[in-house]
């Protein structure tokens, strides 16, 4: 007997209080875990490990 074929899974809605932080290098799609922010008004810019150096500008 075959089973019958899953659906795909949808993608999970991120929970409130919970941002997604994707590397704001151009082209790169990691996870941002580093955050800067030229002070506490401005939204902070993410970037991965590889490109935290470009934060700090």
């Amino acid at each position: 007997m075959t089973e019958a074929p899953q659906p795909a899974q949808l993608p999970v809605p991120t929970p409130p209080g919970v941002y997604e932080h994707i590397c704001e290098h151009p082209g790169c799609r990691k996870w941002g875990s580093f955050g800067f922010a030229r002070n506490q008004r401005d939204e902070p810019r993410w970037f991965c490990f590889e490109h935290r150096s470009d934060g700090g500008n």
